[in-house]
C-alpha cells in the first residue's frame, strides 16, 4: 500500500501497475470498447507480421514464432470480443 494521500501516491500506484503512461495521456479514461478492440486487432496484426518475418529469417518455426502467434491469437480474440461488446452496448 502506498503511504500518504494525494497526487503523488496516486501516480506512484499507477506507475506500479504500469498504467501511468496511458492514464497520463487520458487513454484509459476515455477509451471505448470499439477503440480498445481496434488497438488489440492492430497488435494482433503486428505480432503476426513479426512472426512471419521471423519465420522467413530463420526458415523454420521456432519457439519464438509459436509464442508470437499465440499472443496474436489472444489479441485477435480480445479485439473481436471488445468490438462485439461495443455493438452490444449500442443496442
Amino acid at each position: 500500500m502506498v503511504k500518504g494521500n494525494g497526487k503523488h501516491a496516486e501516480l506512484y500506484q499507477l506507475f506500479l501497475t504500469g498504467e501511468m503512461f496511458l492514464t497520463y495521456w487520458g487513454i484509459i479514461m476515455r477509451s471505448t470498447p470499439l477503440f480498445s478492440g481496434f488497438i488489440y486487432i492492430l497488435l494482433g496484426c503486428l505480432f503476426t507480421f513479426i512472426a512471419i518475418q521471423n519465420t522467413q529469417r530463420e526458415e523454420t518455426w521456432g519457439f519464438f514464432t509459436y509464442f508470437l502467434i499465440l499472443i496474436a491469437t489472444f489479441d485477435f480474440a480480445t479485439g473481436l470480443r471488445m468490438v462485439g461488446q461495443h455493438f452490444k452496448m449500442k443496442k
